[in-house]
């Protein structure tokens, strides 16, 4: 263990000047860092967590463990229902350009592409729509909307942002398989006690129970939600934030985990 924590100390130390710095920085007291350095003893993860996002290194590459495969990253659901915007305008357009054709008769290859057109832009247009309605739960009524057409201020993170592996020095030994780290990134779920840039640790489950906190995956899309159900027994995702909006739940939606706990580093902006 001793070895492996003078590795993590000296890949941290090596990018700042001093010790003193990453103090600083990181807002962990110098004392602090010195006995961990001199003991060669890890950081409590909390505070790990912190120097990770304080030198913009992902904790996996300190403590000398492959990160998670990285995928395509998303900006947000806006650009998305931009760009599929601009794809059915497009393929409209295409439309019209074939329909209007001089050509008496059109070949089996034009009718099968036109075909193939007006299922594509069938598809794209799904889902662009907002659904406006409410749902009664015990915790009150909520506001729904479909995820495609989320609020501004709703960011979409990919796997390196937002989710990192749990060193196994933190979890029991042979269980570290069964969690891992979500980055909050917005205000979305403060009255839950998850502040923006705070980190959870996650229990891997695709199962929830009524009230949970739960993380979504939505294709390559991670969010951070309460999972209710109304008083028909059907799911749905609640902003923990006083607005009592919630997200319809989706078959394209599963549950990769359930929140153990807020890990809440000290981190400095």
């Amino acid at each position: 263990m001793s070895e492996k924590a003078q590795l993590f100390w000296q890949r941290v130390l090596s990018k700042v000047d001093s010790q003193q710095e990453l103090a600083r920085m990181t807002g962990i007291k110098r004392g602090t860092i010195s006995t961990q350095i001199s003991g060669k003893r890890f950081p409590k993860l909390e505070e790990a967590l912190t120097i990770a996002h304080t030198l913009k290194t992902p904790l996996e590459e300190f403590v000398g463990i492959e990160p998670i495969k990285k995928t395509p990253s998303i900006a947000s659901m806006a650009d998305v229902s931009s760009r599929l915007e601009a794809l059915k305008k497009q393929t409209e357009h295409s439309l019209k350009l074939l329909l209007n054709s001089p050509l008496t008769q059109l070949t089996k290859e034009m009718h099968e592409l036109v075909h193939t057109l007006e299922r594509m832009l069938q598809n794209y247009t799904i889902g662009l729509d907002v659904i406006e309605e409410t749902a009664e739960t015990d915790t009150g009524k909520y506001s729904i909307s479909a995820f495609d057409s989320p609020p501004e201020e709703h960011k979409i993170w990919d796997i390196p942002k937002a989710i990192h592996q749990v060193p196994s020095l933190y979890i029991p030994s042979g269980s570290q398989q069964n969690y891992f780290v979500f980055h909050s990134n917005d205000e979305s779920m403060a009255d839950s006690g998850i502040e923006k840039d705070s980190y959870c640790l996650i229990r891997k489950n695709d199962k929830a129970e009524h009230g949970q906190v739960v993380v979504i995956r939505i294709t390559n899309v991670f969010i951070l939600k309460q999972f209710l159900r109304n008083k028909e027994g059907q799911p749905l995702l609640a902003y923990c934030d006083g607005s009592k909006r919630a997200i319809s739940y989706t078959s394209r939606m599963n549950i990769i985990g359930t929140l153990v706990r807020v890990l809440k580093p000290s981190v400095k902006t």
